[in-house]
């Protein structure tokens, strides 16, 4: 086999080269499974060992190039077009079914064994067509767009709210409003499973009010008809015994239950990790059409991490911090295409910024006369806030200050050790740097620390740097990588 310093010499050579791609489908004629292969030059495995033997025919017409950036990964530009001639695969139209189902994409030399090509693309069709009456176009997708399905699709049976999405809770939540479902009985929904608790009941904000739990139900049982507005203080979806707090394990469970999403893309050890490294608690609760990626980013940018991809396309998570001391690789001189380093930006350091935590999920006016002020205060706000301060305005008179920044964490304690990470990330001038390099897609990992040696912008010595975003264009053996500092 050969190394991965073997396959950049061959990138960056003028031998020839070829791209593979592997459809998988499901037959509606035989209902069954099956797999195209094909590619863009002709490719046959041949006498690779352990491979059996197919051809590769060449029917690629023209790929697309990959970006993947922290939180997201795409084709962006372009499809994969493949060749209809004659009408000679109209049936991959009418027959066989690819939405929703994987592509790989793979890249090496035709005379090689199957074994030495490398994985450039790992995904899952989105859509096709036909253009024309010569081609086919498929669009591709990674994984991430399993996620942009909505976090809950069951509905309220019956009564006054049919129809409408029942709510999904998470963690300690404050002053959500449950979901009216039997307006005779009194009976409100707060979660479509099991919930740990529930520790008050408020009308118009004043509380307690008398009321049954069913938290197997996830429902609540007033004693009498209500003045005004129900709210509940509550902790939701109870999992094996325990209420899930934690990040990790609140997205496993949104992850795994809530979304398509097939096994062998989901790195489920990353997100366990994830709560071993940062065991904070969160809350969260949705009563209308959210989804999946929308929930995760939340809860993700709460802890200053990530969704990215593993090697092998998986979907996993990464922690967005100061470049490691130590490199995961180095990128020299030779690494780059001549010309192509670029300071494109810089982002000036935070003199102040405030954090919202203990999310109020219902903001409310109209209350009790009977309230204290402090109450009514509490009620009328959306989050409650820690802050912290940057003493740089000396070096930086335009430090800048962000607007609040949301969160889904519970504890103040919590919240203000990410707001001090967050201060501490932003206390100095951040830069970014684009260049061009000789690369297939998987080869710089994103959030990795990249030590960057060059003669320009001061890393002659070489510097540490965070790989944010890369795009690559598989059939010219190359990519554009994105760094910060």
């Amino acid at each position: 086999m050969i190394s991965d310093t073997q396959y950049l010499d061959w990138l960056r050579s003028n031998d020839p080269k070829v791209l593979l791609a592997e459809l998988d489908y499901y037959d509606t004629v035989a209902e069954e499974i099956g797999t195209e292969y094909i590619s863009d030059k002709g490719y046959n495995t041949r006498w690779s060992e352990g491979v059996e033997h197919r051809p590769y025919p060449d029917n690629i017409v023209s790929v697309p190039s990959t970006k993947r950036t922290l939180g997201s990964g795409r084709p962006a530009r372009g499809e994969l077009i493949i060749d209809n001639t004659e009408g000679v695969r109209d049936h991959w139209l009418t027959q066989f079914k690819f939405d929703g189902r994987k592509i790989r994409l793979l890249y090496g030399s035709p005379d090689w064994e199957y074994s030495d090509f490398r994985l450039v693309f790992i995904g899952v069709v989105k859509a096709r067509y036909a253009r024309g009456t010569k081609e086919l176009v498929f669009k591709l997708r990674e994984p991430e767009d399993f996620l942009d399905q909505p976090i809950q699709s069951a509905t309220v049976a019956t009564g006054p709210n049919a129809g409408d999405y029942l709510p999904v809770i998470y963690g300690d939540c404050f002053n959500v409003s449950p979901v009216l479902i039997d307006g005779t009985l009194h009976v409100y929904q707060l979660s479509d499973i099991a919930i740990d608790s529930v520790s008050l009941v408020k009308d118009n904000g004043a509380g307690p009010v008398s009321h049954t739990p069913d938290l197997a139900a996830g429902t609540i049982t007033l004693a009498g008809a209500p003045v005004g507005n129900i709210t509940v203080d509550c902790i939701g979806a109870k999992v094996g015994g325990s209420a899930l707090v934690k990040a990790g394990e609140i997205i496993d469970h949104i992850i795994t239950t809530r979304t398509d999403l097939p096994s062998e893309y989901y790195d489920a050890a990353a997100f366990t990790a994830l709560d071993i490294a940062i065991d904070w608690e969160h809350n969260l609760y949705v009563s209308d059409r959210t989804t999946a990626r929308q929930v995760i980013d939340q809860i993700l940018d709460s802890i200053g991490a990530k969704l990215s991809r593993t090697v092998e396309g998986a979907i996993t998570v990464v922690q967005l911090a100061e470049p490691l001391e130590t490199a995961d690789f180095a990128i020299g001189t030779d690494d780059i295409r001549e010309n192509t380093l670029v300071a494109h930006s810089t982002e000036l350091p935070w003199k102040r910024a405030r954090l919202g935590y203990r999310k109020n999920y219902t903001v409310q006016e109209s209350l009790d006369t009977t309230l204290t002020a402090d109450v009514r205060a509490a009620l009328g706000r959306e989050y409650l806030i820690v802050e912290d301060d940057n003493d740089i305005s000396a070096i930086h008179p335009l430090a800048t200050e962000p607007e609040l920044i949301p969160s889904t964490l519970t504890l103040k304690a919590d919240a203000e050790t990410r707001l001090a990470d967050l201060m501490a990330l932003h206390a100095v001038e951040r830069f970014w740097f684009e260049l061009q390099v000789y690369a297939v897609l998987y080869q710089y990992r994103l959030g990795s620390t990249a030590t960057l040696t060059h003669p320009r912008y001061g890393f002659s010595e070489g510097v540490n740097c965070v790989v944010h975003d890369t795009d690559s264009v598989f059939t010219k053996g190359k990519a554009r990588v994105s760094l910060w500092r």
